[in-house]
């Protein structure tokens, strides 16, 4: 590296040093507004938040509004799982439109189930699950 002496050397990190600050400089200056910009915004902001307080509060009527809660599942009903079809299932507890796709797979590969327990055998469900589904599920005429 023989291409400047010593005296270039430090010039040239002279300059890329102040060529740094001053690139720093003019990124984060713009980052701090002026104090009257800011008073500005913040009282247009006041303003507006004045405007919806006195707007009525409409949230509790929405909340006792009985149409739009969805719907809970049923579960006074019981499903024989060797005939229901994935859309009937789908009405268990903790079973969604995938896991009752995958009961009703599970069912056509290996044939009916012989116990309401072999259902431990379908992927996504587990112990806890299987003993959610038992009282809703049934095998054969054992209702």
């Amino acid at each position: 590296m023989g291409f400047f002496t010593q005296q270039e050397r430090n010039l040239l990190l002279f300059l890329i040093i102040g060529l740094i600050i001053g690139a720093a400089v003019k990124i984060f200056k713009p980052i701090h507004k002026k104090p009257e910009i800011e008073k500005q915004a913040y009282w247009e902001f006041q303003n507006k938040l004045d405007a919806i307080g006195s707007v009525p509060d409409t949230t509790q009527k929405l909340a006792d509004d009985q149409s739009l809660k969805p719907e809970k599942k049923r579960r006074d009903f019981r499903i024989n799982i060797n005939t229901a079809s994935a859309d009937e299932m789908v009405n268990l507890p903790r079973v969604g439109p995938v896991l009752a796709k995958r009961i009703v797979d599970y069912r056509e590969q290996h044939g009916y189930f012989d116990s309401v327990e072999e259902l431990i055998r379908v992927k996504g469900i587990g112990k806890k699950r299987l003993e959610k589904l038992k009282p809703f599920v049934f095998v054969g005429s054992e209702k």
